[in-house]
């Protein structure tokens, strides 16, 4: 598990330093600029999470005062870090449509979906249990939507022709393979099976995790390489 965690946070770097050398590099929109920023947001929260069980655990300075708290565990790092990704990719997506009737559905859609998520984990336990299955599951199922969306918009326009040099087509690619990948195993070991530590579906989620993230973050990497800003923004 923490070669995966290693790896999935170096993939998380690698991507945001290629989004910084694309922002630097061109003059690109705002919305492209958060999406590297956000990148960063999810690398270093995923390096707090995975440091600070192990400062707990070794009881280093102010650390050793979290010992048997709920935040000795990282779950409440996790949870709201998933609400900000879902609730931004969503905008993200949003912004890349003509304005209109799906592209106003999906602004008060993020609205629901964090003003929901919040709530959710205010009003529950789940924020220092487990990873929430709402925020996790709708906001995956909002995510895939919101993409199928921009891919029947882009089918619509001459900007077909041009998806191959557009980064939103880049990042919709790797976020697509990655939530159609983990979202059914999230699922599926939530509700059908009992986890225990070495057993097969265990290492099978695991290794799909670790792959998906390999494709989803070097999709991003390649786009940030690649592509460079077009002049319509809707592509």
């Amino acid at each position: 598990m923490n070669f995966v965690v290693v790896l999935v946070i170096c993939l998380e770097l690698i991507a945001a330093f290629a989004g910084l050398y694309h922002i630097k590099r061109h003059q690109v929109g705002t919305y492209t600029k958060y999406v590297v920023y956000v990148l960063f947001f999810v690398a270093f929260t995923e390096i707090i999470a995975y440091t600070i069980p192990i400062l707990v655990d070794r009881e280093v300075g102010f650390f050793a005062a979290l010992k048997a708290t709920p935040f000795a565990d990282n779950l409440w790092i996790h949870n709201p870090q998933l609400i900000v990704t879902f609730g931004f990719f969503a905008a993200f997506f949003r912004s890349r449509l003509k304005r209109g009737f799906l592209a106003t559905l999906i602004k008060w859609g993020v609205v629901a979906y964090v003003i929901s998520a919040i709530a959710n984990l205010i009003f529950t336990d789940i924020m220092f249990v487990g990873i929430s299955n709402y925020t996790y599951i709708v906001g995956s199922i909002f995510l895939l939507i919101c993409i199928l969306i921009y891919y029947f918009e882009l089918l619509k326009s001459d900007n077909i022709l041009r998806f191959s040099t557009s980064l939103t087509f880049y990042i919709s690619v790797g976020l697509l393979i990655y939530y159609l990948c983990i979202t059914p195993l999230f699922i599926y070991g939530r509700y059908y099976y009992q986890f225990e530590s070495g057993d097969a579906f265990n290492q099978f989620y695991l290794y799909t995790l670790a792959v998906a993230n390999v494709i989803m973050y070097g999709t991003f990497t390649l786009g940030f390489i690649l592509c460079k800003p077009q002049t319509n923004k809707f592509i």
